[in-house]
C-alpha cells in the first residue's frame, strides 16, 4: 500500500467513517 493511498483512507475515515468502511468492505472482495 502506497503512501498517499493510506493517507487518503485516514482522511475518508476522519471525514465520513460509515463511507469509508463501506468503501473497504467493497475493496475487500
Amino acid at each position: 500500500m502506497h503512501i498517499k493511498r493510506a493517507h487518503e483512507m485516514i482522511v475518508n475515515l476522519i471525514d465520513d467513517p460509515q463511507h469509508y468502511y463501506s468503501h473497504f468492505a467493497t475493496s475487500a472482495n
